[in-house]
């Protein structure tokens, strides 16, 4: 069995195992601490800067040690795809051995081929719902078939949602082994993989939602959040009772077809009754969405009154009364169901609905996310960390946290706190190996409106295009919202085209399309929202600009930040800074760890929002940073870019 040591020491088996090895202190000291944890079963929190090589220094510790399977939790789809491609195959060559790995998603993130081949063979009568969007891209679906991948990601064309709920997998109408294409399920195989794995890649909202119920049976003695620093908004949303208009859609149309199956032969008169309920409930609940949902405003607190007005009662008595009878009936054989445990989520669909009619707002918030178009009902805890202790990080397993952004100048306490680990969790910090005062410029301009402002469109872009010029594009423009992305993109967007710009626009492309693009067309600008913030892996001179348009702060609306707010108040702390400041800074150290991926990277860091300069926590902000040099003169960003690319 290989230690640490001899694997990242200066002389260690990496150094001829690596073509490009680089002996980095910051990764042995992790390796070690990893492979402690693991030995010891113990809890580690791990931030390690950029260039430190956290995923080898994770991956050969767990897989040459004795404890096995072990998981791997990421946040984003990115680097689940760098584990699996590139940094599990290395691992497992300096280890000297394969492993039996498997990628783990959420079951809607693939082609269900039943409902794909229904409706080739049957055309529109076959959807459940979503008639207009097949019709309306036909020519996506046709491309969706041809590719022969079922993992969506996979998939060269960018798929609307709408569409991509009438094909994808789900729980509710899946009837499993009766399926006939059950043997070459594209879901069912990567479940089969995942269950005899040694290693099992998977995210942080699978981990929670699915995979924390069954624990016991995986029994992973090693679990490794990467990315760690979103585990509390993934651990919460796993909390969070959610109703969405699409699944009340989906599971009554399904439910109806499954009552009036069987062709010429007439419908007997109690389920011809139920399938008239069904129909009602299903009108109800459209009117429930309707009642509180509106393209005006994202996301909305919502109180007892404005639900009961909207006929909470009335959706929940009919899902009710549907649950009793499909039950009494598939008891009594009267009903056969090709998924047989369709009650049981005709049951969880009651209990949720249940809890929106005399809630205790003391232990949930209620609110309703999304507009018309894929709207939901949520009630969520604003405080997990007793549920979390309690079910998860009381087992005998080692739980290791890492990220370039764990904590606040070294401090892990916000963190510990907030998911519920233990004051004795060892937290190690490790500075980036990269000099960034000398790979790195933070270009800031104090001429700039405030980004409320009218004029911060006109003039912001003036400023973007003058920093594009030096890069020649290479850049990513980063926002907080698509509402200030679509502002900059119509406005800007041709222009560049013009220029000679190759613009990129998040949503356009399936991501992977996005960063393939990138990569290989000349002059490439990215326009992107949070979900580019991180996970990216764009070494060399491909990125060599990242603009931040606005400082990543929560929205002030967030139902579940006031809520926060409110207890952190009550306790006598300070919301803005003990919440609101620490997850900001977070987000702008992931946002500048794009930019310098390699000790021979360098590049331009750009921050348009006059905050940084104007207000107290500017320089807070600023001092969590890595050291780098500051300018507000584009002649100096010019100087600085073009002497180390000469």
């Amino acid at each position: 069995m290989l230690n640490a040591g001899q694997v990242f020491a200066a002389d260690g088996i990496l150094r001829n195992s690596l073509s490009q090895f680089e002996h980095r202190p910051q990764q042995e000291i992790m390796a070690r601490e990893v492979e402690h944890a693991i030995d010891e079963l113990a809890v580690l929190l791990v931030e390690a800067g950029p260039g430190t090589g956290k995923s080898l220094a994770y991956l050969i510790p767990a897989l040459s040690g004795g404890r096995r399977p072990v998981a791997v939790s990421t946040y984003t789809i990115n680097l689940q795809n760098q584990l699996m491609e590139k940094d599990i195959p290395t691992a497992e060559a300096v280890i000297g051995r394969r492993f039996k790995t498997a990628l783990l998603k959420g079951k809607n993130n693939y082609l269900c081929r039943r409902k794909a081949d229904d409706i080739g063979k049957n055309g529109l009568e076959a959807t459940l719902f979503n008639r207009n969007e097949i019709k309306k891209n036909l020519t996506v679906y046709s491309r969706i078939i041809e590719c022969g991948r079922g993992d969506r990601e996979e998939i060269p064309v960018a798929v609307p949602a709408a569409l991509w709920q009438e094909l994808a997998c789900d729980s509710e109408t899946c009837t499993r082994g009766k399926c006939p294409w059950f043997s070459r399920c594209y879901y069912f195989d990567m479940r089969r993989k995942a269950s005899d794995a040694e290693l099992v890649v998977t995210n942080h909202a699978l981990f929670f939602s699915e995979m924390l119920t069954r624990f016991d049976e995986l029994d992973y003695q090693a679990v490794i959040f990467d990315e760690a620093h979103h585990v509390l908004q993934a651990a919460t949303d796993c909390f969070t009772i959610r109703l969405h208009q699409s699944r009340f859609r989906r599971m009554l149309y399904y439910l109806s077809r499954q009552l009036l199956k069987g062709g010429k032969k007439p419908v007997p008169d109690k389920l011809f009754s139920l399938n008239s309920l069904v129909r009602d409930t299903d009108k109800h609940a459209s009117s429930l969405f309707s009642a509180l949902c509106s393209e005006q405003q994202y996301r909305k607190d919502l109180t007892c009154a404005e639900l009961s007005s909207a006929g909470i009662s009335r959706v929940f008595d009919g899902i009710e009364e549907i649950r009793r009878k499909v039950a009494d009936y598939a008891e009594s054989g009267e009903l056969t169901l090709d998924n047989p445990e369709f009650p049981e989520y005709l049951a969880e669909l009651a209990e949720h609905t249940a809890a929106f009619l005399d809630f205790d707002s003391s232990q949930y918030i209620f609110y309703r996310e999304g507009g018309s178009g894929q709207p939901e009902l949520r009630a969520a805890r604003p405080e997990i960390a007793d549920l979390l202790r309690d079910t998860l990080f009381s087992r005998q397993s080692a739980f290791i946290f890492t990220s370039a952004t764990l904590g606040v100048n070294g401090d892990f306490s916000y963190f510990r706190s907030s998911v519920g680990l233990p004051e004795s969790a060892r937290g190690v910090t490790l500075d980036s190996p990269f000099d960034f005062e000398k790979q790195s410029i933070l270009f800031v301009t104090p001429g700039l409106p405030d980004v409320d402002h009218a004029d911060f469109l006109s003039k912001a872009g003036i400023v973007l295009e003058d920093l594009l010029a030096v890069t020649s594009g290479r850049a990513f423009i980063l926002f907080t919202s698509f509402q200030m992305l679509d502002r900059f993109w119509c406005y800007l967007s041709e222009p560049l085209r013009v220029q000679g710009y190759f613009p990129l626009r998040q949503g356009q492309q399936s991501r992977s399309s996005l960063l393939s693009d990138f990569r290989s067309k000349p002059k490439p600008v990215l326009f992107a929202t949070a979900s580019f913030w991180e996970g990216v892996d764009i070494p060399g001179s491909d990125l060599s600009l990242v603009i931040i348009m606005r400082l990543p702060f929560s929205s002030p609306d967030d139902p579940l930040l006031q809520r926060k707010s409110q207890l952190l108040k009550e306790q006598g702390g300070n919301p803005f800074s003990e919440l609101s400041l620490p997850e900001a800074i977070l987000r702008l150290k992931q946002g500048l760890g794009r930019l310098i991926r390699t000790a021979g990277d360098h590049g331009v860091l750009a921050i348009l929002d006059n905050r940084f300069l104007n207000k107290w926590y500017g320089k807070k902000i600023q001092q969590a940073l890595p050291k780098m040099r500051i300018t507000n003169s584009i002649d100096t960003v010019k100087a600085f870019y073009h002497g180390k690319t000469t």
